[in-house]
């Protein structure tokens, strides 16, 4: 149970690997992307990305094609032949995000040459064509809201395969794996941790944490139709504790306290520059860095390996000029271990150099500032305990933990993915500071209707999941 198995990656990603199930749940996920509504495409996506491990894929020369790679190609075969990409308009955060993908692989060519260039296309095509894909197929509001009812109901299903995992320490999507090698759950410091279709226990963790605060949102603001959503809760909790590491716990409690605020959301702007405030006092009065007391300290309540992420760290900032002009791929040289960047932050810098790490905060920024406007928009429009200011409040938080997040992890796999679908659901959102008054079905009974009916009429029956038209 506690033996050490050595992968060699090189194997397990260099041949077709297609479990009989995955070729059945792939036919029903094609026909899902070819069916005429769109929001069977988004589903079909959703859980894609979910469920299919990246084990299962089909590798045909130098061509390597995972699960998801070939859904992607089907749905957007779809999408130019429908002409559903011409409703498509680039924005801020749409011209961030292409050039933070591209400079990441731009910068990597450079530095390791010519062999890197199928690889490097291929991150960029999995970043652009999954982020794209979600920003034709939802672009209201009350689309972001079917997105994350699919969402639940993923949730719904996902978590009991996450408690049987770590109860009866049998991970059942193992068998999707090669060789079954992941039919054992995993352990680490006698700590059972279930990871489900996930690569990695923390990812499965990761995910639970991220949903939760948007399923908050939208249970509270919901008047009616709230079991799923708050089924959906206690499932990303189930998955959160049954991935037993540290960080996700860590990004769970981070959205709690992000809901905490919203009690004093008028404040804060002033909230977070006093704690930026604060943290740089700190810093310089104590004997060492405040990346110890967030990374130490912390893991000493929390758990997990924060004297790893600490030494990380204060090795990437005093080791700037080796990675700031084109990143740096002698990691080993830093230290014992610390050629694992278990930090996004840390592998934006070291993959992209400065002009990645700075376009990656960027977009961050940019996500938080139209999520800000959008809530500032729908609460003057509906009220501040709409549904869809507490839309907007929940995938801000969200958007918080995700940052929270990647202090003790940096993303690959289904996560990575799962966190570009979401950012492209931030400009769906902005549409919100522009809504428009949905057409009534019964123009008689509107016509009908008194003149001091509240704002709220129209946009609320937007949020009806058969009218929402997708």
């Amino acid at each position: 149970m506690d033996e050490v198995r050595i992968i060699d990656l090189a194997e397990l990603y260099g041949v077709t690997n297609v479990h009989p199930f995955s070729i059945v749940f792939m036919i029903v996920m094609i026909a899902c992307a070819l069916a005429p509504r769109r929001s069977a495409v988004l589903f079909g996506v959703l859980a894609v990305c979910v469920f299919m491990q990246a084990e299962q894929r089909v590798v045909i020369g130098a061509l390597d094609f995972n699960m998801l790679r070939l859904f992607m190609l089907v749905a957007w075969i779809r999408v130019f032949v429908k002409g559903e990409h011409r409703s498509l308009h680039f924005g801020k955060l749409d011209r961030l995000l292409v050039l933070w993908t591209l400079s990441s692989a731009v910068v990597q060519i450079l530095r390791v040459g010519p062999s890197t260039i199928a690889y490097c296309l291929g991150v960029v095509f999995d970043a652009l064509t999954a982020y794209f894909l979600i920003r034709v197929l939802v672009r209201t509001p009350a689309e972001v809201l079917v997105l994350w009812r699919y969402v639940a109901w993923i949730v719904v299903v996902l978590s009991p395969f996450l408690i049987y995992e770590a109860t009866k320490l049998h991970n059942v999507f193992g068998v999707f794996t090669y060789a079954g090698f992941d039919e054992v759950v995993d352990h680490f410091r006698g700590e059972v941790r279930a990871q489900g279709p996930f690569s990695h226990p923390i990812l499965a963790g990761t995910f639970g944490s991220v949903a939760f605060p948007v399923f908050v949102g939208i249970l509270f603001g919901l008047k009616k139709r709230r079991t799923l959503f708050a089924v959906a809760c206690a499932g990303a909790i189930a998955i959160t504790l049954a991935s037993g590491s540290s960080g996700p716990l860590m990004a769970f409690w981070a959205g709690l306290v992000g809901w905490a605020i919203w009690w004093f959301r008028k404040y804060s702007r002033q909230m977070w520059w006093t704690t930026i405030a604060l943290a740089v006092v700190v810093h310089f009065i104590r004997e060492k860095s405040i990346w110890h007391l967030i990374f130490v300290r912390v893991s000493n309540f929390v758990g997990g390996t924060g004297s790893h992420r600490y030494w990380l760290v204060e090795t990437f900032i005093s080791r700037f000029s080796e990675w700031a002009l084109l990143g740096t791929s002698n990691m080993a040289s830093w230290g014992w271990g610390l050629q694992d960047a278990t930090n996004q932050y840390v592998l934006e810098g070291v993959t992209g150099g400065l002009v990645t790490f700075v376009l990656f905060f960027l977009v961050l920024a940019t996500g938080f500032r139209q999520l800000r406007l959008a809530r500032h928009a729908c609460e003057r429009l509906y009220g501040a305990k709409s549904l869809w200011a507490l839309l907007a409040w929940g995938s801000s938080v969200s958007l918080a933990v995700h940052c929270v997040s990647f202090l003790s992890v940096s993303y690959f796999g289904q996560m990575l993915q799962f966190f570009f679908f979401f950012l492209a659901t931030v400009p769906a959102m902005s549409r919100a500071r522009h809504p428009k008054r949905v057409k009534s079905r019964e123009p008689s009974r509107a016509a009908k209707a008194p003149t001091a009916m509240p704002a709220t009429a129209a946009p609320m029956r937007a949020c009806s999941w058969a009218s929402t038209g997708i």
